[in-house]
């Protein structure tokens, strides 16, 4: 389940940054570990994702946790400003899990360590620039 795999990573961290870090790390290994199910949820929709059924739950629960972390690490920002920061950070991982699977990111780094990999990129991400205007 992917917002399990999210949440399971982020679970005993302190600190929302470190917490928002290892569910960005949660994404990269579930599109790792199951990458046709993770281009099923988070590639183009082939179909339009009807209420209530279970693909858009699937996709509407994985990203509870990442604005749960990003209105952590933003106390008194907008909402404008929460949603902002929450795409900067999806951009991040969902970006960094499509070059692992297309097989692309070994051009720059070395992707033998994808949990390594991925928590040495995902830092790179500054959240607290969107309060900057």
């Amino acid at each position: 389940d992917f917002a399990r795999t999210m949440t399971d990573r982020a679970a005993g961290v302190a600190g929302p940054r470190d917490r928002l870090l290892k569910l960005g790390v949660g994404y990269v290994e579930f599109a790792v570990r199951s990458p046709a199910l993770f281009r099923l949820m988070q590639g183009p929709a082939l179909l339009p994702d009807e209420p209530g059924g279970e693909l858009a739950e699937a996709r509407a629960a994985s990203g509870v946790p990442l604005a749960e972390a990003v209105r952590a690490c933003l106390p008194g920002a907008t909402e404008a400003q929460v949603r902002t920061a929450c795409a900067a950070a999806w951009s991040i991982v969902h970006g960094m899990a499509t070059l692992f699977n297309d097989g692309r990111l070994g051009a720059l780094v070395d992707v033998k360590d994808v949990d390594g990999t991925a928590q040495r990129i995902a830092r790179l991400l500054d959240v607290e620039k969107v309060l900057e205007g």
